[in-house]
């Protein structure tokens, strides 16, 4: 997903508060607020991995179980701290490139694409690599940010088959030899890193016995 205003939906500092609200650090408010924990999500950016050391990124997820957008009748009465972040946040969402958002759906992320298939089963790879990783989300909870060329962000791989053993994937896009593919091919960043985009994924060779035959 693409928020356009990563300040006010990410949240890399945050500590359980009881009674089914998290206290986060909004670096938009540059203070603490609480927020319902049940409208955030898990979020993977840039080379950071769920595997990593430290707490996940969460991303404020103002959409429904069917991933449209919550009305604010439907935030008020079910998500009130979070609404009211929202409202905190209004001026600065409304004025997201140039006015764009300025309309009845001003707390919307930048971009709908991908909005749907986050919360799909998938296998995550981040898109700055510096060794083989990858992440089974088979419950479809885990979120990841946009990638542009050279990386950035991370890839949602989505199985078209059922049959298709995700873990089994997500072992083989962890090897060696798939490690050495994204070093030979991917964009070189600082420190040994890689970057990864489509370029470089859609002719990844994948096993035969990985994929069932009407992948």
């Amino acid at each position: 997903v693409q928020t356009s205003a990563d300040k006010i939906f990410l949240f890399e500092e945050w500590r359980e508060a009881g009674s089914g609200l998290v206290e986060v650090r909004s670096r938009a408010l540059k203070r603490r607020v609480k927020l319902e924990a049940n409208m955030l999500r898990t979020c993977i950016k840039g080379s950071r991995d769920k595997s990593d050391a430290g707490q996940p990124i969460l991303l404020l997820w103002p959409y429904g179980k069917d991933e449209t957008l919550m009305t604010p009748e439907q935030l008020g009465q079910t998500a009130g701290h979070v609404w009211s972040y929202l409202k905190a946040c209004e001026t600065k969402l409304r004025s997201r490139e140039k006015g764009r958002f300025n309309d009845d759906q001003w707390y919307r992320f930048g971009r709908d694409q991908g909005i749907r298939q986050c919360g799909m089963p998938k296998v995550i790879l981040p898109a700055i690599l510096r060794t083989g990783t990858a992440t089974v989300d088979e419950g479809g909870e885990l979120t990841y940010t946009a990638s542009g060329e050279g990386g950035g962000g991370a890839w949602g791989l989505l199985p078209r088959n059922r049959e298709l053993d995700m873990q089994a994937l997500a072992e083989f896009l962890r090897s060696d030899v798939v490690w050495r593919y994204f070093k030979a091919l991917g964009f070189p960043q600082r420190g040994g890193w890689r970057g990864v985009d489509k370029s470089v994924l859609d002719p990844l060779p994948v096993p035969r016995e990985l994929v069932p035959t009407d992948l």
